[in-house]
């Protein structure tokens, strides 16, 4: 999951959607949700990915948020 605070400002509209695109070796995964957090499907364990969240209403997609560069790992199993 990868969770962001909204923008600042909106331009005067009410945001639709988020858009979150995870890319590691030019290969691009992309969520949207409608808040935070997002879940992100289909990553691989131990692979960095660059993450980028924009948001998106009536004016258009909003600045790219700055880039984020994660390793997701398996989860621990509980007892």
């Amino acid at each position: 999951m990868i969770s962001f605070a909204p923008p600042l400002t909106n331009g005067g509209s009410q945001i639709f959607y988020y858009t979150v695109t995870a890319t590691a070796g030019g290969k691009s995964i992309v969520s949207r949700g409608v808040r935070s957090p997002i879940t992100v499907r289909g990553l691989t364990n131990g692979t960095p990915y660059t993450f980028v969240v924009t948001a998106r209403n009536r004016l258009g997609l909003g600045v790219n948020s700055p880039s984020l560069t994660l390793t997701p790992a398996a989860a621990l199993a509980q007892r």
